[in-house]
Protein backbone atom coordinates (compact mmCIF):
# COMPACT_ATOMS: atom_id res chain seq x y z
CA UNK A 1 0.00 0.00 0.00
CA UNK A 2 1.12 3.44 -1.23
CA UNK A 3 0.03 6.94 0.37
CA UNK A 4 -0.92 9.35 -2.16
CA UNK A 5 -0.45 12.58 -0.40
CA UNK A 6 -3.04 15.13 -0.71
CA UNK A 7 -3.17 17.23 -3.78
CA UNK A 8 -4.71 20.90 -3.49
CA UNK A 9 -6.62 22.33 -6.51
CA UNK A 10 -6.45 25.74 -7.52
CA UNK A 11 -9.57 27.86 -8.30
CA UNK A 12 -8.68 31.20 -9.90
CA UNK A 13 -11.55 33.21 -11.71
CA UNK A 14 -11.12 35.91 -13.82
CA UNK A 15 -13.92 38.80 -15.44
CA UNK A 16 -13.11 40.77 -17.89
CA UNK A 17 -13.96 42.48 -21.05
CA UNK A 18 -11.89 43.33 -23.64
CA UNK A 19 -13.50 46.59 -26.44
CA UNK A 20 -11.67 47.69 -29.50
CA UNK A 21 -11.37 48.92 -33.20
CA UNK A 22 -11.09 46.60 -35.28
CA UNK A 23 -10.46 46.63 -39.23
CA UNK A 24 -11.96 43.41 -41.12
CA UNK A 25 -10.43 43.34 -44.56
CA UNK A 26 -10.86 41.10 -47.27
CA UNK A 27 -9.40 39.82 -50.55
CA UNK A 28 -9.72 37.81 -53.74
CA UNK A 29 -6.86 35.83 -55.55
CA UNK A 30 -6.51 37.37 -59.04
CA UNK A 31 -5.48 33.74 -59.88
CA UNK A 32 -8.16 32.35 -59.08
CA UNK A 33 -10.53 34.40 -61.50
CA UNK A 34 -12.49 33.01 -63.93
CA UNK A 35 -14.35 34.74 -66.47
CA UNK A 36 -16.92 33.88 -69.29
CA UNK A 37 -18.64 36.24 -71.66
CA UNK A 38 -21.90 35.57 -72.22
CA UNK A 39 -23.66 37.77 -74.82
CA UNK A 40 -22.94 41.38 -73.84
CA UNK A 41 -22.16 40.39 -70.29
CA UNK A 42 -18.77 39.50 -68.66
CA UNK A 43 -19.14 36.71 -65.74
CA UNK A 44 -16.46 36.60 -63.02
CA UNK A 45 -17.08 33.65 -61.13
CA UNK A 46 -14.29 34.14 -58.18
CA UNK A 47 -13.53 30.58 -56.01
CA UNK A 48 -13.42 32.38 -52.32
CA UNK A 49 -13.47 35.45 -50.54
CA UNK A 50 -10.73 35.59 -48.17
CA UNK A 51 -10.24 37.64 -44.58
CA UNK A 52 -7.16 39.34 -44.14
CA UNK A 53 -5.12 37.79 -41.55
CA UNK A 54 -4.18 38.48 -38.83
CA UNK A 55 -6.70 40.91 -38.40
CA UNK A 56 -5.76 44.82 -37.79
CA UNK A 57 -6.42 46.37 -34.54
CA UNK A 58 -6.11 50.39 -33.39
CA UNK A 59 -3.73 49.47 -30.34
CA UNK A 60 -4.82 52.88 -29.15
CA UNK A 61 -8.14 52.00 -28.34
CA UNK A 62 -7.81 48.73 -26.32
CA UNK A 63 -9.57 49.22 -23.25
CA UNK A 64 -9.49 46.36 -20.96
CA UNK A 65 -11.54 45.99 -17.95
CA UNK A 66 -10.35 43.12 -15.68
CA UNK A 67 -10.28 41.42 -12.24
CA UNK A 68 -8.51 38.07 -11.16
CA UNK A 69 -8.24 36.57 -8.17
CA UNK A 70 -5.85 33.17 -7.39
CA UNK A 71 -3.42 31.96 -10.18
CA UNK A 72 -5.15 33.76 -13.02
CA UNK A 73 -3.43 36.62 -15.32
CA UNK A 74 -5.20 39.43 -16.99
CA UNK A 75 -2.05 39.48 -19.22
CA UNK A 76 -2.72 36.18 -21.03
CA UNK A 77 -6.21 37.52 -22.01
CA UNK A 78 -4.75 39.54 -25.32
CA UNK A 79 -3.28 35.77 -26.36
CA UNK A 80 -6.67 34.91 -27.37
CA UNK A 81 -7.40 38.59 -29.34
CA UNK A 82 -6.38 37.48 -32.52
CA UNK A 83 -8.16 33.93 -32.84
CA UNK A 84 -11.61 35.85 -31.56
CA UNK A 85 -11.20 39.05 -34.42
CA UNK A 86 -10.21 36.21 -37.01
CA UNK A 87 -14.23 34.03 -35.58
CA UNK A 88 -15.58 37.66 -35.88
CA UNK A 89 -13.96 38.49 -39.25
CA UNK A 90 -15.38 35.47 -40.37
CA UNK A 91 -19.46 35.63 -39.08
CA UNK A 92 -19.30 38.86 -40.86
CA UNK A 93 -17.90 37.45 -44.14
CA UNK A 94 -21.63 36.99 -45.04
CA UNK A 95 -22.33 40.70 -45.12
CA UNK A 96 -19.56 41.73 -47.59
CA UNK A 97 -20.32 40.21 -50.70
CA UNK A 98 -21.88 42.95 -52.13
CA UNK A 99 -19.61 45.37 -51.60
CA UNK A 100 -16.76 43.02 -53.14
CA UNK A 101 -18.62 42.28 -56.11
CA UNK A 102 -19.35 45.83 -56.76
CA UNK A 103 -15.23 46.74 -55.93
CA UNK A 104 -14.24 43.76 -58.19
CA UNK A 105 -16.54 44.68 -60.97
CA UNK A 106 -15.53 48.77 -60.12
CA UNK A 107 -11.66 47.78 -60.62
CA UNK A 108 -12.05 45.89 -63.67
CA UNK A 109 -13.91 48.36 -65.16
CA UNK A 110 -11.08 51.26 -64.33
CA UNK A 111 -8.33 48.90 -65.44
CA UNK A 112 -10.11 48.54 -68.96
CA UNK A 113 -10.93 52.06 -69.16
CA UNK A 114 -7.46 53.58 -68.46
CA UNK A 115 -5.77 51.10 -69.91
CA UNK A 116 -7.59 51.29 -73.78
CA UNK A 117 -8.33 47.98 -73.03
CA UNK A 118 -10.98 46.43 -76.08
CA UNK A 119 -13.21 43.96 -74.29
CA UNK A 120 -16.47 44.74 -75.12
CA UNK A 121 -19.27 44.50 -72.59
CA UNK A 122 -22.22 45.96 -70.96
CA UNK A 123 -22.35 44.35 -67.46
CA UNK A 124 -20.47 42.86 -65.40
CA UNK A 125 -21.57 39.77 -63.29
CA UNK A 126 -19.95 38.35 -60.15
CA UNK A 127 -20.65 35.23 -58.69
CA UNK A 128 -18.65 33.96 -55.60
CA UNK A 129 -18.48 29.94 -55.37
CA UNK A 130 -18.03 29.88 -51.67
CA UNK A 131 -21.03 32.39 -50.67
CA UNK A 132 -23.78 30.01 -48.65
CA UNK A 133 -26.17 31.31 -50.68
CA UNK A 134 -25.00 32.01 -53.98
CA UNK A 135 -26.22 34.91 -55.94
CA UNK A 136 -25.25 36.65 -59.13
CA UNK A 137 -24.62 40.44 -58.86
CA UNK A 138 -25.31 42.40 -62.17
CA UNK A 139 -23.70 45.79 -63.00
CA UNK A 140 -24.25 47.90 -65.82
CA UNK A 141 -21.63 49.99 -67.34
CA UNK A 142 -21.61 50.51 -70.89
CA UNK A 143 -24.63 52.09 -72.24
CA UNK A 144 -23.14 50.72 -75.58
CA UNK A 145 -20.28 49.49 -76.94
CA UNK A 146 -18.95 52.50 -78.74
CA UNK A 147 -17.71 53.90 -75.38
CA UNK A 148 -18.67 57.31 -74.22
CA UNK A 149 -19.69 58.88 -77.72
CA UNK A 150 -22.89 57.19 -78.68
CA UNK A 151 -23.33 54.78 -81.68
CA UNK A 152 -25.05 55.97 -85.06
CA UNK A 153 -25.61 52.06 -85.36
CA UNK A 154 -25.15 49.19 -83.10
CA UNK A 155 -26.38 45.77 -84.38
CA UNK A 156 -26.06 42.43 -82.43
CA UNK A 157 -25.00 39.47 -84.40
CA UNK A 158 -25.68 36.62 -82.09
CA UNK A 159 -22.80 34.69 -80.24
CA UNK A 160 -21.85 38.07 -78.63
CA UNK A 161 -21.02 39.54 -81.83
CA UNK A 162 -22.15 43.15 -82.41
CA UNK A 163 -21.75 45.57 -85.37
CA UNK A 164 -21.28 49.35 -84.48
CA UNK A 165 -20.31 52.38 -86.09
CA UNK A 166 -20.30 55.80 -84.91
Amino acid sequence: DKKIPNIGVVVAKVDAEISMVASFKYYVKLGELKYTIENDTLVFNVLNLYLSKPVAYDSSTIQIKCDADGLASCDRLMRGVTSKLEAKGDLAMANVYEKAAKALADNFDSFAKLNNKDVFYKNIAVVFANEPSQSRRMFNYNKSFCGDQPCTLEVPFGNGRFLTIQ
